[in-house]
């Protein structure tokens, strides 16, 4: 077993073992990562947990029961809710909390924020958590930013916080990541895509500080993926699509009128795809996919997807997302899980590139009906009626059962 000794504080703290169940609590900042609305599971495109996971290589399961944030939570209020926390059996959790504490109210002290989170830090290592990350308290920006005797709380807490880091609970500094107005939503205190991206950085490396080395892809069996390894050049081309595609895969200008897609197998273990032109309009796209009968999945099955990829020269890209859908045989759609990486030079942007990273859908349960078709798709979709530019490599990639 690994284990890290010194970094920690204490030898012999075993590392978490890679797909270990992982929970993220805490209020509105938490509870964007994920939507979950009928048979559609989403990891949210201004989610920092969505950034973080992909950060951290995806070595990390959060199951549907470990989305745990709650719009205007307090900590107060998280704290009566760490029996759910417990209830989803997590080793790791990414915790946050004490915005609204602060923001909404005056007349709770920093001491009483810090004994709320001591007490939900206790509680869950008592339950059987084997690492807790704290972010602390983000900055607050016009028109909600903090008086000056609540902005003294909030620098309370942190520093608070930081000095309780140990081995086991890791604390993440969110006043040392850069964030600035414009990472901030409208209200001066939801982070948007950027603002994520930063946070989402940050957390992933300490993800990263406290999970065992190696691929997930090398832990988990593949299900459904046809080439999971991107290998061959014996796929298709679709409608105005150009170039070489990997065995299994259909790479398709399905709805790009006005915009060049270009496919390249030229470097081992990906599809490379360039993109150019001018989209005739928004929301236009590109789609790299491969469409399947299945007959061994059934309805309560619990389905997810896992992708890489790596993506530069963006422009005008609003989002890459990548999705599992099931059908049944009449096309209607039984699941659908996405994850999805905002980039580009739209109001959600986050500049021009997605380093390499491993991008993993929540977890989704079939809903009612005969499961008849698989549809895999990493789609590259647009920001608006402009030139639009950008090079998308995809890598390995698997849709299992959990």
């Amino acid at each position: 077993m690994l284990t890290r000794s010194g970094i920690f504080g204490r030898a012999g703290l075993a590392l978490l073992p890679l797909n270990s169940r992982t929970a993220y609590f805490g209020n509105s900042i938490a509870a964007a990562m994920h939507s979950a609305s009928g048979i559609i599971y989403s990891n949210l495109i201004d989610g920092f947990g969505t950034w973080a996971n992909a950060n951290a290589q995806g070595t990390l399961l959060v199951p549907l029961d470990g989305y745990l944030g709650i719009s205007g939570n307090y900590t107060a209020e998280m704290l009566a809710r760490v029996g759910n926390v417990l209830a989803a059996s997590p080793l790791g959790v990414v915790g946050g909390g004490g915005t609204n504490d602060l923001h909404l109210t005056t007349t709770i002290s920093s001491a009483e924020i810090l004994a709320n989170l001591d007490a939900i830090h206790a509680a869950c290592f008592a339950g059987g958590v084997r690492y807790y990350i704290q972010t602390t308290i983000p900055p607050l920006f016009a028109p909600n930013a903090l008086s000056a005797g609540q902005e003294t709380k909030r620098q309370e807490v942190n520093a608070g916080l930081l000095a309780r880091a140990s081995n086991r609970l890791k604390v993440v500094n969110l006043d040392t990541v850069g964030l600035v107005s414009s990472d901030m939503n409208a209200d001066g205190y939801h982070p948007i895509a950027p603002g994520n991206k930063k946070i989402g950085a940050a957390v992933g490396a300490a993800i990263v500080g406290v999970t065992e080395g190696g691929s997930i892809f090398d832990a988990l069996s593949n299900g459904y993926s046809p080439n999971p390894a991107m290998t061959g050049t014996g796929g298709s081309l679709g409608s105005t699509a150009s170039g070489t595609v990997r065995n299994g895969w259909t790479l398709s200008n399905a709805n790009g009128a006005g915009v060049t897609a270009a496919g390249s197998t030229s470097d081992a273990g990906f599809q490379t795809v360039t993109v150019g032109g001018t989209a005739a309009t928004p929301s236009a796209s590109i789609f790299l996919n491969s469409f399947q009968a299945v007959s061994d999945i059934s309805a309560a099955d619990v389905i997810e997807g896992i992708l890489e990829y790596e993506a530069s020269d963006l422009v005008n890209v609003r989002y890459i997302e990548f999705a599992v859908t099931i059908f049944n045989s009449g096309f209607a759609s039984l699941l659908l899980v996405k994850a999805a990486a905002v980039a580009g030079t739209g109001t959600t942007g986050i500049g021009s590139s997605v380093a390499l990273s491993v991008w993993r859908t929540p977890a989704g349960v079939v809903g009612a009906g005969t499961p008849a078709w698989l549809d895999i798709s990493a789609n590259i979709v647009f920001d608006q009626a402009a030139a639009v530019g950008g090079v998308v490599k995809f890598g390995r990639n698997l849709v299992r059962k959990i």
